[in-house]
């Protein structure tokens, strides 16, 4: 009758180890679920960020592209009128200046296509 009663109480005492155990590691599962989400969720900030910051810059390049081409048009106008009003050396330096804001022109559009490329490419959206 003892020994059963040991038996007993070993086998209490061993679950309640094991009882204690399980505990702590819920408890480790909790914490690390909660870091995960918390992870998540900055990652996901970060990701917004990131997308509202791109979009920003795209925004400025695409006006930056747009100022080009008013600068062609203002240019060849002056070349225009300076021809017009016989001033040849003028117009030929204005169509110059128009050549260079083309020339500006096509550089920015291919840096905004590679800075497009780049971000589709980081943020993995496939935007761009």
């Amino acid at each position: 009758m003892a020994s059963a009663e040991r038996l007993i109480r070993q086998s209490h005492q061993a679950v309640d180890r094991v009882s204690d155990r399980i505990q702590q590691t819920h408890r480790r599962v909790q914490r690390t679920y909660q870091q995960v989400q918390d992870l998540a969720a900055a990652a996901q900030l970060t990701h917004r960020s990131v997308v509202g910051a791109s979009d920003r810059f795209i925004q400025v390049k695409q006006r930056e592209l747009a100022a080009h081409l008013a600068a062609v048009e203002l240019h060849e106008q002056a070349a225009e009128l300076q021809g017009r009003l016989g001033y040849p050396e003028r117009a030929a330096e204005a169509r110059d200046h128009a050549e260079r804001a083309r020339a500006l022109h096509r550089l920015a559009g291919e840096e905004l296509a590679d800075y497009q490329a780049r971000i589709a490419a980081a943020t993995g959206d496939g935007r761009g």
